[in-house]
């Protein structure tokens, strides 16, 4: 146990000063007359009700007092503090939301809504990492950048939607300049790890910025694509 105000124990010592001045006093004699011997021989010499409750009275005031200081030193209580290290990981995930996303490969469900399912339980799982959305096509657009307000971001996610089909610039598959535009958003980051998660069903066919320049951009580039099914999902490049 520690104190806030340890220096203020020293007032503890004033309870000394208190029981010696109470003793000096008691000590002192107190004459009593008898006008006879007879009477001296009855009278009633034990301690009076007054004599004993004077005892009792000083050992409460110095407890009380003993309390008072105490409370005022502010006594804290010692618990083992164990230090949990945890690595913070910021993440951009880029999702692919060209015209091919729409397709039903699933049970009443598009490439893109399983994606965002996969992303919206991807964010449930962290606790402490910062997340940020970056949706392309043959460009690529910030949604929400890195943040740890996980509720912001899957609100975002679910508004995201496959690009127009009229739009004609905007089809395509640009997984260089998605690659890139994350890591251009991890630029600024201070964290220990820095990732991307691409998620996307096709190839590249925007030859803006080919996915192997993108990756050189990054100090650490690791690769992990996985199939089924003609799908593709992830590919992480850690910065």
């Amino acid at each position: 146990m520690k104190f806030a105000n340890p220096h203020l124990l020293w007032l503890l010592l004033i309870n000394l000063l208190i029981i010696y001045l109470w003793y000096r006093h008691k000590r002192k004699p107190v004459g009593v007359i008898f006008s006879t011997i007879s009477q001296l021989r009855i009278a009633n010499l034990k301690p009076s009700l007054k004599a004993r409750l004077s005892k009792a009275i000083i050992i409460l005031r110095v407890i009380g007092f003993s309390c008072l200081v105490i409370a005022l030193a502010r006594p804290q209580s010692l618990s083992r503090i164990q230090e949990i290290k945890t690595e913070i990981v910021d993440i951009i995930v880029t999702l692919d939301i060209s015209l091919s996303m729409g397709a039903l490969d699933f049970q009443n469900a598009n490439r893109l809504s399983v994606a965002k399912e996969i992303i919206a339980e991807f964010v449930d799982k962290r606790e402490s990492d910062r997340l940020g959305l970056v949706t392309f096509a043959a460009y690529s657009q910030l949604r929400c950048p890195l943040t740890l307000d996980y509720q912001l971001l899957k609100i975002l996610l679910k508004d995201v939607e496959i690009v127009p089909r009229n739009d004609i610039e905007g089809n395509g598959t640009a997984i260089g300049i998605a690659i890139a535009s994350g890591v251009n958003h991890l630029r600024q980051s201070e964290a220990k790890s820095r990732v991307v998660i691409l998620l996307t069903d096709g190839d590249n066919n925007v030859t803006t910025i080919e996915p192997q320049t993108a990756t050189e951009i990054a100090r650490y580039v690791k690769l992990l694509v996985l199939q089924e099914e003609n799908i593709t999902v992830p590919l992480i490049v850690k910065h």
